[in-house]
């Protein structure tokens, strides 16, 4: 459908600022994963989550406000973009999985084999297969846009998309790691699908659907709006005295609020309906926020360096990773100064986000370039 049959269409700068924070927020708090908490990534293991206001920080704006919001931003491109069709929506599916086992490849896979010849520790190749079959973002990502095949291909009505997510979330209760069987084979498709069952499922399709459903539902309102301050002022309010009340109601009621953002052990991988609809209000209210604090910029360089992280938001997420990699195997290991401070994080975190962005341009405008030539 062209742009002149909605009411809002095209670049939506507080869309490109919601992505921008994401990024930052996700590029953070896998350093801190890795140089930190290092749960799963050595066969040295620590014993409970690190404490404090920094690791706080670490924690929650590396969750809700970083891999939920991304999903939801997901959802709200699938409305806004001009390839949306059935058919661009499976090419799309398949270039992504691709992509996912790409990166799997060189952020983990090659530097353990690597590391395995460099220390002969078998430790580092025991589970290649599944380092190499982990389902990460970008995996959970082509399960979405597959989804989102049918719903094209079906004509499905909204209530039917919303209802869908919400079925597979409580499916995904009666799916637990004890009654998935010893294959492995079964045992990865249950994880990807179902629930965190092992070290490598990460964001299991059953339990995360619901935020890039909730991001193409909201994607409809906002294209077709009139009076987007209007639109966004209603959120805010809604979700944000939603999210106030939720979360009041939860401390009274003992239910363990900072376990739905905690990375350790995985708890934050496992969603569940108070999680979620915790993590829905505040997506809700962070988008409003930033709706209000962003809308008067028109130009400059914070508008043009949001605009450009959210275009090439999938190349700065692999380049970070690819980076996060191959400093952490190929020096922190090495040179055995694991955890590193909450301080040099922050540095690295800084620097990493800078290096992805330049990576990730050097990398389009190559490919830019490479395409030209072959066109002529």
């Amino acid at each position: 459908m062209p742009d002149t049959a909605y009411k809002n269409p095209g670049r939506q700068t507080e869309i490109d600022f919601i992505k921008f924070f994401a990024i930052i927020a996700m590029i953070f708090v896998h350093v801190y994963e890795r140089f930190i908490l290092q749960e799963i990534y050595t066969v040295q293991t620590i014993t409970a989550a690190p404490d404090g206001i920094i690791s706080f920080f670490f924690e929650f704006f590396g969750g809700p406000a970083a891999a939920p919001v991304f999903m939801f931003c997901l959802g709200i491109g699938i409305i806004y973009s001009k390839r949306s069709t059935a058919k661009h929506l499976f090419s799309r599916a398949w270039i992504i999985l691709g992509i996912a086992f790409l990166l799997s490849l060189f952020s983990d896979v090659i530097p353990r084999i690597v590391l395995y010849f460099a220390t002969g520790d078998m430790s580092y190749i025991t589970l290649l297969l599944d380092w190499f079959l982990k389902c990460d973002i970008l995996n959970f990502a082509f399960l979405v846009f597959l989804f989102f095949v049918l719903v094209k291909i079906f004509k499905l009505n909204n209530i039917i998309v919303f209802i869908i997510p919400v079925i597979l979330l409580l499916v995904s209760y009666f799916v637990s790691p004890s009654i998935c069987p010893e294959n492995p084979i079964v045992n990865l498709f249950a994880g990807w699908m179902f629930w965190q069952n092992n070290d490598f499922s990460f964001f299991p399709f059953a339990q995360w659907l619901i935020y890039p459903v909730m991001g193409y539902l909201f994607g409809q309102l906002l294209i077709n709006t009139g009076n987007k301050g209007s639109l966004y002022k209603k959120v805010t309010l809604i979700c944000g005295a939603g999210f106030v009340f939720l979360t009041f109601v939860y401390l009274i009621l003992g239910v363990d609020i900072i376990s739905f953002f905690t990375t350790f052990n995985g708890i934050y991988y496992n969603q569940n309906c108070l999680s979620v609809l915790w993590t829905l209000l505040f997506i809700g209210l962070w988008t409003g926020v930033i709706y209000f604090a962003v809308r008067k910029i028109k130009t400059g360089f914070l508008l043009n360096i949001s605009g450009q992280f959210s275009k090439k938001i999938t190349n700065v997420y692999c380049a970070q990773w690819v980076i996060i990699g191959s400093l952490y195997y190929y020096a922190a290991i090495p040179l055995g100064v694991l955890p590193v401070s909450y301080t040099a994080a922050v540095i690295l975190a800084v620097c990493i986000i800078i290096a992805s962005y330049i990576c990730a341009s050097v990398y389009l405008k190559a490919k830019k370039n490479i395409f030209k030539r072959g066109a002529v």
